[in-house]
Parts: structure tokens; C-alpha cells; sequence
């Protein structure tokens, strides 16, 4: 249910808005039960304790401002979305994957995701939203890693890497990587679809070095980040896209650094919305509209800088580093790990990833999604003398393995 309505619902989820946002929260609180206390999820349990912490002490207004000139307690909840809905969802996907009584409907459930996503979904969303935002447009759910396209790229590397023969699989991941570099370049989208391609590639000649190009690429978007923050002015000049954001994320390192490593919590704006040194005008919204309190810093990590300080990058750190693919994984769902991997972190490092429903609900399903195969693959490498069951999913790749 949780899935479909992110299928379906699409950019609609944000005209949609509380109320959608509350039935999601309980329903994967209801189903994910004792999933939530499980020992892989205490980083994210931390997580979301210290962002309650702050919640309060927002309302209180307890914290340091930085730079920060805006307090409106009435956005505190909209901006803090993620704390209550991270944990939940990730715990929900967590259990989806692990259980086995639905393993062999897996393949089934998969193939029909992907159906709902480039057939269903588009013109579902056109019929009941109609033209309301520029998103809803069918090419545009190419190109943004959304929740619906997020959710289908896990459905299409599974498949085309881990069921598929890999000359077909390969085939259609560079099928996918054409049809979103020719609908529209969005650097984002393109570099996860040539990662899964060329990964699947590595695969089908031997060479296993999935998780060296998914590092390669990861280091230097880091490192086009640490240049821009030093040189927004050079890099907006190349690159505008990128420009404006590393002016926010500069922005956020100077909050962290004026409220000593604590943040400056929630109900405030994330940006200055004046760059005349960089771009030579304001930028999104007049400060009178209060939507401008509700821009992220278009990246995960300096978001959670901004607001949770040095304590929650820590443990958003550790959420993320929990998702890495483990060695001891099959090679060939190793591979579609680090492509699902990749994706989650160029997802969380270039949009706003927790601050928008419209992304947090496929980090977080992917986040679970990645640390299930993770802890799969933990386990069958300490139960190795035990005999496996073969099942019909990259879980069951791994059980298979032993």
C-alpha cells in the first residue's frame, strides 16, 4: 500500500500534503512493529531521538540563530517531517524485504512496481492532479529522483543485474540511461543510470569493480562540493545548477560554525536568499512569502548540519554508512547494491532528500531496502555450514550463497 501510494501519488504527495503524510507514518509504524528497536536501526533510532530533542527546543526556542534572522514556529513540523518519517518507513522496508513468507511473490511484486511506475503512474497522476506543477508532466518522471522513480530504479537494477541474463539486463539498463539523457540531462539521474549500466557491464566481463566506480564518483562529487564551497563564484560560472547549491551548503558550515557544532534547529529559513556576490540577484522567493522558510540546502548531510548540528550528522552519517555493500554479498547483487547505493547517495547529496516529502519516502525505503541485503549478507557469511533455501529474491541470492 505504502509503495503504491508513492507510485501513484508522485509530486501529488505535496498537494496531498499532512494528512497523506500522517496515514504513512501510521501505517509503517503499525506494520513495522519491533522492526524499529532491531540492532540495525539504532543509529537511525538515535537519529530520530535527537531530532525530537530539537523539535522541542525549537518550540522553545532554546537554541543558538546563527545567522539565522526568522523564527516561525508554524513551519517546525513541516521542516522536521523526516524525523518522524525516516525511522518508520526504514523500518517498514526493512521488514517487507526480510520476510520470508512472501519470497516467492518478490520477482512478481517487482515487475509489477516497475509496470505501475512508467505505465500506470503517469497518466494516473495527469487525471487526478491534471497540470497543477511542472513535475506532473510524463517526461519529468524520468528525471528527478523522486520517490516513485527512486523506488523503480531498486526494481529495475534488482531485475536487469540479479534475475536478468546480463547481456539482456544490460541491454535494458542502457535503454533506461538513453531514454533519460535524451528526455532531459539532469546530472543527477544520468550519472545513476551510467553507473548501472556500467556496473552491469563489469559484471558481464568479470571484472568486479562496482563498488571502486561507485567510490570514484561518490569522492568527486565531495570533492566538487569542498572546490565549490571554497569557489561558488567559479563554479557557478561553469556549472549554475551546482553553483547556487554549494552557496547554501557554504551557508550551512557558517550556521554550524556560529552555534559551536549544535545547529540552529527548526522553524527558521535554511538560506539567506540574497547571493548578489555569486549571482547577482535574490533568489527563489521575496522573504515576505513565509515558502521560503521551507527550502532546504538541496543536500541531506548539510541540512542535518544546519539543523541537528554535529551529533546528527554523526548519526545520519552512520544511517547512510549502515547501506554500504557488503563484501561478503554474491558478486552479482553486490554489483546492484552499489548501483541502489550510489543512487540513494547522489539522491540525498544534490535534492532536498529529507526536507521534501516527495524524496524521503524512497531514501528511506531504498535505506532499508540496502541494509536488509546488508544484514542478509552479514548473516549468511557467519552460517556458512548451515544448508539454504533458495528464494526468488537478492535476499535469497544471498542465503543461496552460503
Amino acid at each position: 500500500m505504502l509503495l503504491a501510494i508513492c507510485l501513484l501519488g508522485g509530486a501529488g504527495l505535496k498537494a496531498l500534503g499532512a494528512p497523506l503524510l500522517a496515514f504513512i507514518l501510521l501505517l509503517s509504524l503499525a506494520y513495522a512493529g519491533r522492526t524499529l528497536l532491531s540492532p540495525q536501526n539504532i543509529p537511525a533510532l538515535l537519529l530520530t531521538c535527537w531530532g525530537l530533542l530539537y523539535v522541542g527546543l525549537s518550540y522553545l526556542e532554546l537554541l543558538p540563530d546563527g545567522w539565522t534572522r526568522y523564527h516561525q514556529a508554524g513551519i517546525i513540523v513541516q521542516q522536521s517531517s523526516f524525523v518522524f518519517l525516516l525511522l518508520p518507513v526504514i523500518a517498514a522496508s526493512q521488514k517487507w524485504w526480510e520476510d520470508k513468507g512472501i519470497d516467492r511473490h518478490r520477482d512478481a511484486i517487482l515487475v509489477g512496481t516497475i509496470i505501475l511506475v512508467f505505465i500506470v503512474s503517469i497518466p494516473a497522476r495527469l487525471y487526478v492532479f491534471g497540470d497543477m506543477e511542472t513535475p506532473l508532466d510524463p517526461p519529468k518522471a524520468f528525471v528527478t529522483l523522486q520517490n516513485d522513480v527512486m523506488i523503480a530504479l531498486v526494481g529495475i537494477t534488482y531485475l536487469a543485474m540479479v534475475r536478468m541474463n546480463p547481456i539482456v539486463g544490460g541491454f535494458l539498463l542502457m535503454l533506461v540511461f538513453i531514454l533519460s539523457a535524451t528526455i532531459e540531462f539532469r546530472l543527477q539521474n544520468v550519472l545513476a543510470y551510467f553507473v548501472a549500466m556500467a556496473a552491469s557491464f563489469l559484471c558481464m566481463i568479470g571484472l568486479h569493480l562496482e563498488r571502486t566506480l561507485a567510490n570514484i564518483l561518490m569522492l568527486g562529487l565531495v570533492g566538487l562540493a569542498i572546490f565549490g564551497i571554497l569557489d561558488p563564484i567559479s563554479l557557478f560560472v561553469l556549472d549554475p545548477n551546482t553553483g547556487w547549491r554549494v552557496t547554501f551548503w557554504g551557508d550551512a558550515l557558517e550556521a554550524l560554525a556560529e552555534t559551536w557544532g549544535i545547529g540552529v534547529g527548526f522553524g527558521t529559513e535554511a538560506l539567506r536568499n540574497e547571493y548578489t556576490m555569486v549571482i547577482g540577484r535574490l533568489f527563489f522567493l521575496p522573504e515576505e512569502d513565509t515558502s521560503f522558510l521551507l527550502i532546504g540546502t538541496h543536500n541531506a548531510f548539510f541540512d542535518i548540519i544546519l539543523r541537528l548540528g554535529m551529533v546528527g550528522l554523526v548519526l545520519w552519517s552512520a544511517v547512510i554508512i549502515g547501506c554500504y555493500p557488503s563484501s561478503k554479498m554474491p558478486v552479482r547483487v553486490r554489483a546492484h547494491a552499489a548501483v541502489a547505493f550510489f543512487t540513494l547517495f547522489i539522491c540525498v547529496f544534490s535534492n532536498v532528500a529529507l526536507q521534501s516529502p516527495l524524496y524521503v519516502i524512497g531514501v528511506a525505503f531504498t535505506i532499508g531496502y540496502l541494509q536488509s541485503l546488508r544484514g542478509a549478507a552479514n548473516l549468511a557469511y557467519l552460517r556458512k555450514s548451515r544448508p539454504a533455501s533458495r528464494h526468488a529474491t537478492a535476499l535469497g541470492e544471498i542465503a543461496a550463497a552460503e
